[in-house]
């Protein structure tokens, strides 16, 4: 006689045996990754006429048909012409040389010295008929007072087209800057003196300049100042110019 234990187990297979849900089978393996699509051809670079240009329609880099490069607008860029004092004769009114730091001399001015610039060209960089500015790069020659006081100095130049022709009549400004109440000595200056356009005059222009110190407002400084260099800020729109004597595309 079967034991009451067997009979449930019977019963249990039998029961799975009518069961209708189908059993799962196994899982199969994944499929294969699709290839990827082509990428997009790259759009073409954006040009002012028929030249390669970088920036906005106003404000940009452009490479001409010979491969020149122009900047334009707010593209172009500043660059200075560094003229150093160097005073080949002595006397009344020439600065004398004194100790600036260390072993270091420098020309001191006092009121009414002066000193010729050797002349300068202007580069085949210059953006023709744009603004030049000459400023002065001068320096304390001792510890100010309590008072601010000034130093005001004067330029006086002239210039030539490199094509020939007389000098143009010389133009004379001057400007003043600061020194601040116990201003420490050594302390280095920037003044602007004097800003002009040479309108119709090209790249190759020689300027010939004379530096000078001047009576200032009020009481001038105890120690006489430094002049160091004279510079000329230009505009540039090239790196050069096609040509030795000319940036005209000819």
């Amino acid at each position: 006689m079967s034991s009451l234990r067997d009979i449930r187990k019977l019963r249990s297979k039998t029961r799975l045996l009518e069961s209708t849900d189908p059993v799962p089978g196994p899982i199969g393996t994944t499929g294969e990754k699709g290839d990827k699509g082509d990428k997009g051809d790259t759009g073409s670079t954006g040009a002012k006429g028929d030249t390669p240009a970088l920036g906005s329609e106003t404000d940009y880099t452009e490479f001409e048909s010979d491969g020149t490069m122009l900047m334009v607008g707010k593209a172009t860029v500043f660059n200075d012409i560094v003229c150093p004092l160097i005073v080949r004769t002595t006397g009344v009114n020439r600065p004398a040389l004194a100790t600036f730091v260390g072993n270091i001399l420098q020309y001191v001015f006092e009121v009414d010295d002066y000193a010729e610039i050797e002349a300068i060209e202007l580069p085949h960089c210059w953006k023709e008929g744009s603004e030049i500015e000459i400023h002065i790069h001068w320096a304390t020659g001792g510890l100010n007072d309590g008072t601010p006081r000034k130093v005001k100095w004067e330029i006086e130049y002239a210039y030539a087209g490199m094509s020939g022709g007389a000098f143009t009549s010389t133009t004379t400004d001057s400007a003043e800057g600061t020194i601040a109440a116990n201003e420490a000595a050594g302390t280095l200056h920037y003044t602007t003196i004097d800003t002009f356009t040479p309108t119709g005059y090209t790249i190759g222009t020689q300027m010939v300049m004379r530096v000078k110190r001047i009576a200032g407002t009020g009481t001038e400084p105890a120690a006489d100042p430094f002049a160091l260099a004279v510079g000329v800020h230009i505009e540039q729109d090239t790196i050069g110019s096609r040509e030795r004597g000319s940036k005209a595309n000819t």
